[in-house]
């Protein structure tokens, strides 16, 4: 008889997880929304010219598991297209590299004291006024691609992933939620049971036994539990998906608050026609200083779709804001950026789809090192975490750090078989 295990999230990681443990346990996947995927969400919107992605939409380079998985699934991706412009005070300038100066600053970071965040590396090496824009670019750099808080957010890390980030991009073909659905077809077939609108809030343990208390009045019982939630939720009481164990592994939750958690707006616009296209046909990416600073077109696809992403602290403060605001500050972004008439744009804007991510997306910050080390090591075979923000390695990308950590974690699992 197989022994018995409870994973909490059917995002990337609990899924990875499951396909990976599902030879060897009786699963039993817990997840609190009404499908899998976590922040991969793949929906159809009316007005929109093909799927929106609410979460991931991006392969960021050759990524090994995720194409792995894709190929595995038949399902095809194509390579990202499209100049990369930076809008700064209105003037244009296509990029081919990063701005003047980024290989400057990688070096400088490359040997940055691993206790130094990235605003205190500025001020050590770019304090003097001549560096002012530079900063700012930096720091939006961060906040945007990043999700991070530049006070809080490790400068060595940030050098570690900037340096081995790819050039080519990629989208799923038909979007991301094809790979979850594969995925959950997967680990159905190998007898993975799968339980939707079930919140964990409660776990009681000891070693060799969990009992899993939902919000929902039902009650899991296994031999093992792994955690594959954000490790925000960890020990902040105020988040929806809080788990409270007893006993309460202080040490654990404590270094959750350690790894830092970004947040992001997505806000994506369908027009007829693209008015973009008469005088910047080429358009891929767009870096500038507005409300919403990031643009992109779904290039090569010739879909009449804008997606703006404003993240990091920038995107915290909006995070209560209604639907209607995000729209308009995405519009207004978009006057100034193309130097156009806000209400010429209006007039050609056939629907809206607003996303918000609250410290969903994790981000190196000094004691994440330690803190990720911590979390990797099972508490004594019983509680188990993973997610994109304990994988062992340099992966560029989130959900291949999920699919990554959700492999690891399941080979420690299969090691400590008991």
């Amino acid at each position: 008889m197989k022994s018995s295990i409870v994973i909490v999230g059917a995002g990337a990681a609990g899924l990875m997880a499951a396909l990976e443990l599902s030879d060897h346990y009786d699963i039993t996947v817990l997840e609190m929304h009404d499908q899998p995927g976590g922040r991969i969400r793949t929906v159809d919107k009316k007005y929109f010219p093909q799927p929106v992605e609410d979460g991931a939409e991006f392969v960021h380079g050759e990524l090994p598991v995720t194409l792995e998985l894709l190929h595995k699934a038949g399902i095809n991706y194509t390579a990202v297209e499209g100049a990369f412009y930076r809008v700064i005070d209105g003037h244009w300038t296509q990029e081919e590299e990063m701005i003047e100066g980024w290989d400057e600053l990688l070096s400088r970071m490359k040997s940055a004291d691993a206790g130094m965040t990235l605003s205190q590396f500025l001020d050590k090496y770019y304090s003097e006024e001549k560096y002012h824009s530079f900063r700012k670019e930096v720091i939006r750099y961060a906040n945007g691609f990043d999700l991070a808080d530049e006070n809080l957010a490790s400068a060595r890390a940030l050098y570690d992933e900037w340096k081995n980030e790819q050039e080519t991009n990629f989208r799923v073909n038909g979007g991301y939620g094809r790979l979850i659905s594969y995925m959950e077809q997967q680990c159905r077939e190998k007898g993975c049971r799968f339980m939707y609108q079930q919140t964990a809030s409660r776990v009681e343990w000891t070693e060799g036994r969990v009992d899993v208390f939902t919000n929902e009045n039902k009650v899991f019982t296994a031999q093992k539990i792994l955690i594959t939630q954000p490790v925000a939720v960890l020990g902040n009481p105020a988040s929806k998906a809080f788990i409270h164990f007893d006993p309460e592994p202080v040490e654990y939750l404590a270094a959750a608050q350690d790894i830092g958690m970004g947040s992001v707006i997505k806000v994506q616009l369908s027009f007829s026609p693209a008015f973009w296209e008469a005088d910047r046909p080429d358009t891929g990416f767009i870096i500038s200083d507005e409300a919403i600073p990031t643009w992109w077109t779904q290039r090569p696809d010739e879909a009449a779709m804008l997606t703006g992403w404003l993240g990091g602290p920038p995107a915290a403060k909006w995070m209560n804001a209604d639907t209607g605001s995000i729209v308009d500050m995405g519009i207004q972004s978009l006057s100034a950026i193309f130097n156009t008439d806000e209400k010429m744009i209006r007039s050609l804007l056939l629907g809206s789809h607003v996303c918000t991510w609250e410290s969903a997306y994790t981000y190196p910050t000094p004691q994440s090192p330690t803190a990720s080390a911590l979390l990797r090591t099972p508490l004594k075979h019983t509680i188990y975490f993973c997610g994109e923000a304990l994988y062992e390695g340099k992966s560029p990308g989130t959900v291949e750090a999920a699919l990554v950590s959700g492999r690891q974690m399941a080979a420690i699992i299969r090691s400590n078989k008991q």
